[in-house]
């Protein structure tokens, strides 16, 4: 089995990209672009980086958790991520960043503009779920477990 290559898996992410009339910037084999969010976490950030046979896609969050903080916030993205299928919250306890990572393994197959979609996307729609409940726990004080009870129920 060949892998799809780096170029046809560049060409594949930009097509999305385009269908949806993103503005975006690509260097090397990685696209970032900015996005607005229901969230108070707003804006987002994304990165996409493009290798051989897979693409990985960061979406990051324009808040970092402050380090008193961090438990809490930690102890909310555990509780996120449990059963989380298609991607899963970060902290970098060096500095606080928090982002969203999805994967799209590809084989030797191209997707479709759609499967790219569920890819890039979820990141955006994860911050939007889970945003304004995070910012709670990191401004507020808000219990990181109840917090995500009522992220998941809305």
């Amino acid at each position: 089995m060949s892998l799809i290559s780096q170029p046809a898996v560049m060409a594949v992410v930009r097509d999305y990209l385009n269908s949806q009339s993103w503005h975006f910037q690509e260097e090397d084999k990685t696209f970032t672009l900015g996005m607005n969010v229901k969230s108070k976490l707003t804006p987002v950030r994304l990165r996409i980086i493009c290798e051989e046979g897979k693409f990985v896609t960061y979406t990051y969050s324009n808040i970092n958790a402050p380090e008193d903080m961090r438990f809490a916030v930690m102890q909310f993205i555990t509780a996120a991520n449990y059963g989380m299928r298609r991607g899963n919250f970060e902290l970098d306890q060096r500095d606080g960043e928090i982002r969203y990572k999805s994967f799209m393994g590809l084989g030797d197959t191209l997707p479709d503009v759609d499967e790219v979609e569920k890819a890039v996307d979820i990141g955006i729609i994860m911050f939007r779920r889970y945003g304004d409940e995070l910012m709670n726990v990191i401004f507020a004080g808000a219990d990181p477990i109840e917090a995500c009870k009522r992220a998941e129920s809305n």
